[in-house]
């Protein structure tokens, strides 16, 4: 196998080296919140935290805390949380998420692990640690998430600080989901007792129940696409207006069909034309969009986006097309 495959099998009676590649498994989007007690009995919910994906492996004094996509191992970047991974007794490989706490509010809020010292100062970060992948050797990967939640539960040590495993929960989906996104949580995880780990896929073992956000917003701009949208465009850049009617541009999105595609692609082109004066000082603002932009547009369509958040700044974060709206204007769309 590869260095560029996954890598599950044990190499040797000492557990899986710590520079194999190890691909996550992801989690499907759960379509309707209505069916959540539907799942009750045969799936335990997990709260889903909104930080740092990372892979951590133990093997003898030696702690990797690779990323998602392995390119970092943040364990340098964190000896705080390298010490208490170490008085775990055991060689493992666990399924995680680096969290950021407030420490003003105790919530949870979304800071990339890459962040810097001084950005991380008024946040408290913890390892939330949710699947098994490996214990002393014997590879959990082919085991039930029902055997993988239990056996990771025995780690638990109430002297942790910074360590926790995630709770699964069994009943009250729909009451667990309401308390978790009123305490600022990202939503739950619904996980198939009965299913395996599947690395590199993303199976309906877990189904993912998240908060959504809806915003109208008006377009600004069209970047560049590629392959078979090169002749159209690749995502729509969209604005607001601040309080005092300045515009900022707040995001940029895509998800919608391609005859969509089409259609926005014909009612932007009518309008397009060179920006001046306070539409300046948005672009000013916005230089990483430079040499990705197709065009800049009159700012007349108006279209409704969901996303996960709004963040403090205006910012949506992972915004998604859901529908034109003509009977919107452009300046009612604010901040």
């Amino acid at each position: 196998m590869t260095a560029t495959q996954a890598q599950l099998t044990v190499n040797d009676k000492a557990g899986r080296l710590a520079t194999d590649i190890i691909e996550v498994q992801l989690a499907q989007t759960l379509k309707s919140r209505g069916s959540l007690q539907s799942y009750e009995g045969t799936h335990g919910a997990q709260v889903k935290f909104d930080g740092s994906r990372v892979i951590i492996t133990r093997k003898g004094d030696y702690i990797t805390m690779m990323s998602r996509s392995w390119k970092n191992d943040f364990q340098e970047s964190y000896p705080e949380l390298v010490s208490e991974l170490l008085s775990i007794p055991h060689d493992y490989i666990v399924d995680a998420e680096l969290v950021f706490f407030s420490k003003e509010t105790g919530r949870p809020e979304f800071l990339t692990a890459l962040a810097t010292p001084a950005m991380r100062a008024g946040y408290e970060v913890k390892i939330m640690m949710f699947d098994l992948l490996e214990l002393d050797g014997c590879d959990y990967v082919q085991s039930s998430q029902r055997v993988r939640t239990k056996v990771l539960e025995t780690l638990k040590n109430s002297c942790w600080e910074r360590l926790d495993t995630v709770s699964t929960h069994y009943t009250d989906f729909s009451a667990l989901l309401q308390e978790t996104l009123a305490s600022g949580g990202e939503g739950l995880v619904l996980k198939d007792l009965s299913a395996t780990y599947k690395c590199g896929k993303r199976p309906t073992a877990w189904l993912k129940v998240k908060k959504v956000e809806t915003h109208d917003c008006f377009v600004v701009g069209m970047t560049h696409g590629n392959g078979k949208y090169s002749d159209v465009f690749g995502a729509l850049v969209l604005a607001q207006l601040d309080k005092n009617g300045v515009p900022r541009i707040v995001g940029k999105c895509s998800g919608m069909d391609d005859e969509t595609r089409q259609t926005l692609c014909k009612a932007i082109s009518e309008g397009v034309y060179d920006y001046g004066s306070v539409w300046d000082s948005m672009w000013a603002e916005n230089k990483d969009l430079d040499g990705k932009m197709l065009k800049r547009v009159v700012p007349t369509l108006v279209i409704e986006v969901r996303c996960m958040e709004k963040l403090e700044s205006g910012l949506m974060r992972h915004p998604v097309f859901l529908r034109m709206r003509p009977d919107k204007a452009w300046a009612d769309c604010k901040i």
